[in-house]
């Protein structure tokens, strides 16, 4: 049985591994950023113009910094991207004007695209060396683990938004000087983590760590053993749209909400509400596949997706029905997401593993550019009715494209 280097205590490590994507939900400026740089002399249109620019700068960095991740190792595009953030963080204290806070803007994309696809890499390629340790059950291993590490970010990102809050209203310097610390701390963690040693991992099986090596029986490509690999990019892509279009949604709730004549405290409420259902939605999701299997609950959350988006523009009438449904629809987006996830990293090469997932996120954000300019657009001329329609018959749409792909994959673990 091949193990990883220098003897480390795989279930260990993947507990500690977990603790830290956990603890990368404490965000303490995630709900008063805006008004933050508000207080600090940018209108209207300049936020507008910060949140574009990290957008650009993602997409610009995503691919690049993927590639770091599979050259140089998941540990170590981690600790750059938490450096990065630390710096950040310090960075918001000390600029000012609308240039500082674009040059900031840009600085966090790029240490978060360090993070993004390497997260999940390192913990799926964890999960692997534990299972070659212990040996079977590699998917379900993984979707457990990543949905109670996405629980906890879910839980973090909460308590670290009502804590962000209450530290604003006495000291913006605190609360940053604060944020500096917790990523102190998260990159100490990563310092103890041991990485599975390049070419080994992924249980032992070397075919999946080198390009244009595969497992028996496929015919793939250098990134994916999925045969044909036109299929699985597929429903990669079709997936990655219908995330983007929950997410969308997700982002859009407050102007929709407030279109609708809902009242603040409500749509405040609905916030706390929906990320405490997120966090339940991951270890859910967890739960039926281990008794029902991942192509099941793939299918059924599929289509119970599908028909809550398409129950919005039917509630968009009644302020609280509406307030139900969109919990209900967000929680089964998120039990969607990480299921997809754990199909898609089953089906990755470790040597190209971090490069793929930045281009889903990559894609992703496009998609988000021209969504939000829908949502923009038909909200301001057609209202919210006609806005949830739109967004339910583009989910129907993709949920059937993904339903279509995903019976042609012969090869979904369970």
């Amino acid at each position: 049985m091949e193990l990883l280097h220098r003897g480390a205590a795989p279930k260990g490590n993947l507990r500690l591994y977990c603790v830290f994507l956990a603890a990368t939900g404490f965000v303490l400026d995630r709900a008063v950023f805006l008004v933050y740089v508000g207080r600090h002399g940018l209108d209207v249109q300049q936020v507008a113009l910060c949140e574009a620019m990290f957008q650009l700068a993602i997409v610009m960095f995503e691919i690049p910094t993927g590639w770091v991740s599979d050259r140089f190792g998941r540990k170590t595009s981690l600790m750059v991207g938490t450096s990065l953030l630390a710096a950040y963080n310090m960075g918001m204290l000390l600029v000012q004007g609308f240039a500082g806070y674009m040059g900031m803007m840009a600085l966090c994309a790029f240490a978060h695209t360090f993070l993004s696809g390497s997260d999940n890499s390192l913990l799926y390629e964890l999960v692997e060396a534990a299972r070659a340790d212990a040996g079977g059950g590699t998917e379900r291993n993984y979707l457990s683990y990543s949905s109670r590490a996405m629980a906890g970010q879910q839980i973090m990102l909460g308590v670290s938004a009502l804590f962000g809050a209450l530290l604003a209203s006495y000291s913006w310097t605190m609360l940053y000087l604060l944020m500096v610390g917790v990523y102190a701390a998260e990159f100490a963690m990563l310092v103890v983590v041991k990485e599975p040693q390049a070419g080994r991992g992924a249980g032992g099986d070397p075919s999946r760590n080198r390009p244009g090596r595969v497992r028996p029986r496929t015919f793939a490509t250098h990134w994916t053993t999925y045969a044909p690999a036109w299929v699985f990019a597929v429903f990669l892509a079709a997936t990655a749209a219908l995330d983007m279009t929950a997410m969308g949604y997700a982002n859009s709730t407050q102007i929709i909400f407030a279109a609708s004549g809902i009242a603040l405290p409500m749509i405040g409420l609905f916030s706390g509400s929906s990320r405490l259902a997120n966090a339940g939605a991951y270890l859910l999701a967890g739960w039926l596949t281990k008794r029902f299997g991942r192509k099941a609950v793939l299918v059924g959350t599929l289509a119970a997706q599908s028909a809550a988006f398409v129950l919005l523009p039917l509630a968009a009438g009644s302020p609280m029905t509406l307030l139900s449904v969109s919990v209900m629809a967000l929680f089964l987006a998120e039990m969607l997401f990480i299921v997809v996830e754990s199909v898609t990293q089953d089906y990755l090469v470790n040597a190209t593993r971090a490069r793929i997932l930045s281009v889903i996120s990559m894609v992703r954000s496009l998609m988000g550019v021209a969504l939000y300019a829908v949502i923009g657009t038909t909200l301001k001329l057609w209202g919210v009715g006609v806005t949830l329609g739109v967004l339910a018959v583009m989910m129907l749409a993709l949920t059937v494209a993904a339903l279509a792909v995903a019976a042609q994959m012969r090869r979904m673990h369970e």
